[in-house]
């Protein structure tokens, strides 16, 4: 068991960029970044802000499984290269630092309007520098980028374009290079091929894929080498085998293995009520093995029994794959 003191929250702190200065003093600290043979098995994590230490111990259980955490509501960017920490929660991190996990901030967006999303890639280099700083001064293994731009149904004409695309692609590169010259990472989630159509926040369970948010994530742009470390498809969320078979596939058609990763949702078998069983799980894990993927990457852990309980089935075959060279 894992004390965690309770600490007294404290109001945010509004970030300013880190200076130019400051950055090529930190590039003299150069180190390797995680090792291409290295496996990861990170899950995201929710409501672990309030519990005291019942989530992190939770995860301390299963170290034969699990190694990283993403953890959500630390940081939020907002407009022109500015950004909202949490100072409890970028505190209580550490503790799952001290534990023996790779943590990975994650970070998002206070508005998921297009328009808003625009705003935070005005300055990438800025921003960047700020998230460099964070990073350099709490200890943290790095970020988990996740903008999911919410697309207009009603309105297409307000939605992610292949401009989108790039100035995600530049940010991402302006991040990723700072992170590096410190030995940390930067992994992006994306939807290429599955992107469901939401309005207002809502995902419409009888609308089909949608045109406009794939347009956010392209692979020609994500997988330059000077960019993103790790490519987390969300795709592979999905309960069909073929067309899981499919996510896996086409990712890797750009970059390589060890820059991409798998992702798997307990929470998408909760929802519809359906165990997943030793087919479906035989099928997936034999195709992460084939395809030498080395980060697996789970939505979400939080300690509601029935969520857990369709976590169940994984284990054997996590424990396995994190084992297997």
């Amino acid at each position: 068991s894992v004390d965690l003191p309770r600490r007294p929250m404290r109001a945010t702190s509004r970030m300013r960029p880190f200076t130019a200065l400051a950055v090529l003093l930190l590039q003299s600290l150069s180190a390797a970044c995680q090792s291409p043979g290295e496996k990861i098995s990170m899950v995201w994590v929710e409501g672990w802000a309030d519990d005291g230490n019942a989530t992190l111990n939770s995860l301390v259980q299963r170290r034969d499984s699990i190694n990283a955490v993403s953890l959500l509501g630390v940081v939020l960017l907002g407009p022109n290269a500015t950004f909202t920490v949490n100072n409890t929660l970028i505190e209580q991190q550490k503790y799952y630092q001290e534990a023996g996990f790779k943590v990975f901030v994650f970070l998002a967006t206070e508005d998921s309007n297009i328009s808003a999303i625009r705003k935070v890639f005005s300055q990438p280099n800025e921003l960047a520098d700020g998230l460099l700083k964070l990073a350099f001064d709490n200890g943290f293994d790095g970020y988990n980028v996740d903008f999911e731009p919410i697309t207009d149904v009603e309105n297409p004409a307000n939605n992610p374009t292949i401009d989108d695309a790039q100035l995600l692609a530049t940010f991402l590169v302006a991040l990723s290079q700072r992170m590096r010259s410190i030995g940390r990472s930067v992994s992006v989630d994306i939807m290429t091929i599955a992107g469901a159509c939401r309005s207002s926040g809502h995902w419409p369970k009888d609308l089909g894929p949608c045109p406009w948010i794939r347009r956010f994530w392209q692979m020609d742009m994500l997988s330059e080498s000077a960019g993103v470390d790790r490519i987390i498809s969300m795709d592979t969320y999905s309960l069909n085998n073929t067309e899981f078979s499919v996510a896996v596939w086409y990712p890797l058609q750009y970059v390589p293995p060890e820059r991409f990763a798998v992702g798997l949702c307990p929470q998408f078998w909760q929802e519809a009520q359906q165990m997943p069983t030793k087919e479906d799980l035989d099928l997936r894990f034999n195709d992460i093995k084939a395809r030498g993927v080395r980060e697996l990457d789970f939505w979400v852990w939080r300690l509601e029994p029935e969520l857990l309980k369709y976590w169940e089935p994984f284990w054997p075959y996590l424990r396995d794959w994190l084992a297997s060279p």
